[in-house]
């Protein structure tokens, strides 16, 4: 299965507002971003993946987790 997903990285902050629908809030000195999704706010510390689901839906992957479950695919369009 094939996903859409960003790392938060604690300075990514244009990628993150190009990827979600909307940021609620960003805290540059404990690196935490928040953003609304359909469930309610979802905070992501530096380091956690935003997903977002075949339906659009947003939800975080601490970055072990996502390592152990996903790889990467770069563009596969090109």
């Amino acid at each position: 299965m094939v996903i859409d997903a960003i790392q938060w990285t604690g300075k990514n902050i244009s990628e993150i507002f190009d990827f979600v629908d909307w940021v609620i809030s960003i805290s540059d000195r404990t690196k935490i971003v928040t953003i609304k999704t359909s469930e309610g706010p979802l905070i992501f510390s530096a380091g956690d993946w935003i997903v977002r689901n075949a339906e659009g839906e947003f939800y975080r992957l601490k970055r072990d987790i996502f390592d152990a479950v996903y790889e990467s695919v770069e563009n596969q369009n090109d």
